[in-house]
């Protein structure tokens, strides 16, 4: 009986363990977006201002063209984590600079923390509905502020 005991709670120890190792989501997080088949680049920098605020996940997203066109945009979003996923939907386009015949994808994002190395990063995937049916890849590192 103690041998039994002394398992399960080693095996709850190390479960702990598992999960402290990894930490918060929430916080500033920038990289790269693709976008495929088209759009304005295939390449973009972005970034996520990730928070949690009463059990659902709040903040904005950061989207620039890498050419040297100087298009921007700044979005919010609202989300949530299920099993360790994060599903962001975008919303509101906050503040942009693009030409009036270009606009911005609303996106849906699927994330995992996932470490790599030492560090740990936010990658995934989006799609999007309403940009020709437009999907691509995201990498993401912390932030240091």
């Amino acid at each position: 009986m103690a041998i039994k005991q002394i398992f399960f709670l080693s095996c709850l120890l190390l479960l702990w363990n598992c999960m402290a190792a990894q930490p918060s989501f929430e916080g500033k997080w920038y990289g790269t977006i693709t976008q495929y088949p088209r759009g304005i680049d295939t390449l973009y920098e972005f970034g996520v201002n990730l928070e949690m605020i009463d059990g659902v996940l709040q903040g904005s997203t950061y989207i620039a063209t890498r050419a040297d066109l100087d298009w921007w945009g700044k979005m919010s979003f609202t989300g949530q984590e299920n099993s360790g996923e994060l599903e962001l939907t975008e919303g509101e386009i906050l503040v942009q600079q693009i030409p009036g015949y270009a606009y911005w994808c609303h996106k849906t994002l699927y994330l995992r923390l996932v470490q790599k190395g030492e560090k740990w990063v936010l990658e995934g995937y989006w799609e999007s509905g309403e940009c020709s049916r437009s999907a691509g890849t995201i990498h993401l590192e912390r932030v240091n502020t």
